[in-house]
């Protein structure tokens, strides 16, 4: 199997337009993730603008068929994730580990301290695979994050700190929240607590996951 990434061009506007529709949105539409929490489609002027930011964005190729893509931002302080799709036929064969990993040496490279991505609560699968690569919930974007015209556009935005080994000692304090605790998590979430695990539910129903968060004497503010 051979792996291969090639960058997004401006010859490749509707076709990256088109594979995130197919592949990531209505994914989430599976999952049955509500309407109103869905993202808005890309536009070209989204691609255009990353092309001209100098983004990383960039294809993966496997075997001449394209398998997924990527989309990385800079940010003063950070590497930001602002985008990713795979195929179904290609996942769970390592590629969102890869990207991640890019992300971290893409990061590097750029001398950041850390990479962060936004993710939807209710997309439970994806919450725990960032989790278990090493992500912390450390904050919870309450409506309008993407403006009035979105009101309920909750997010999670997640963060995996690049400058220093984690603390493993024993926590401050720990509660467990229902992920749609949304005002709940940004509390606590302001208060130092970071999200550090799922908990799935008993009747597999998204909305009824839980979220173990935890303090340490590193960040606690209490």
């Amino acid at each position: 199997m051979q792996i291969l990434t090639k960058s997004v061009t401006n010859n490749d506007l509707n076709d990256i337009i088109d594979f995130d529709n197919r592949y990531l949105i209505n994914m989430l539409i599976e999952l049955e993730i509500p309407k109103e929490q869905l993202p808005s489609s890309l536009t070209i002027n989204d691609i255009e603008q990353a092309i001209l930011r100098g983004d990383v964005l960039e294809w993966i190729v496997i075997d001449n068929e394209l398998a997924g893509y990527y989309w990385f931002e800079f940010k003063p302080d950070y590497l930001y994730i602002a985008g990713l799709a795979i195929k179904p036929n290609f996942q769970g064969m390592g590629l969102l580990q890869r990207i991640l990993r890019s992300a971290e040496e893409k990061a590097d490279e750029h001398q950041l301290k850390s990479c962060r991505l936004l993710v939807i609560p209710l997309n439970g699968r994806a919450v725990n695979a960032y989790l278990k690569y090493g992500y912390k919930i450390i904050t919870c974007n309450l409506a309008s994050y993407f403006g009035p015209q979105y009101p309920h556009s909750y997010r999670f935005t997640m963060e995996k700190n690049l400058s220093f080994q984690e603390n493993t000692g024993i926590a401050i304090d720990s509660r467990e929240i229902i992920c749609t605790d949304y005002e709940l998590i940004k509390n606590l979430t302001d208060q130092g607590y970071v999200g550090v695990e799922l908990i799935r539910s008993s009747n597999q129903h998204n909305k009824e996951n839980k979220i173990l968060f935890k303090t340490s004497p590193r960040r606690s503010s209490i």
